[in-house]
């Protein structure tokens, strides 16, 4: 993870079941209006019950008194319909990188601004 690291303000949300780390959101400030998602994972026996929704949702709770933030991030194929549900929108065509492809993984940038409430 160090290697993927920016050199950006970092915000770090755990969701946690009985004292236990159950699924993580790593995100950076990349200026005063645009964060990025750089991580979520959740553990494989709590997937499918909300927690990356919850995760996602609360990064926006942390960003909701900003007047306007662009929230983007590179989703595997395997999680752009969880981002759309979210909100996010494809940006750009998809990127198909030799590396993923060979797993039949792309990735497509994503990307939704959210407003002042």
């Amino acid at each position: 993870r160090q290697s993927f690291k920016l050199d950006k303000p970092q915000i770090e949300i755990i969701a946690v079941d009985n004292n236990v780390i159950i699924g993580a959101l790593v995100a950076n400030w990349l200026s005063k209006s645009e964060i990025e998602i750089r991580h979520i994972a959740v553990k494989t026996e709590f997937q499918k019950k909300a927690v990356g929704r919850h995760l996602v949702e609360a990064l926006f709770e942390l960003i909701h008194n900003k007047t306007s933030v662009t929230v983007q991030t590179h989703a595997r194929s395997t999680s752009v319909g969880f981002f759309s549900k979210l909100g996010f929108n494809p940006v750009g065509d998809r990127l198909e990188l030799d590396a993923f492809m060979h797993h039949g993984i792309w990735l497509q940038q994503m990307s939704v601004t959210k407003l002042d409430r």
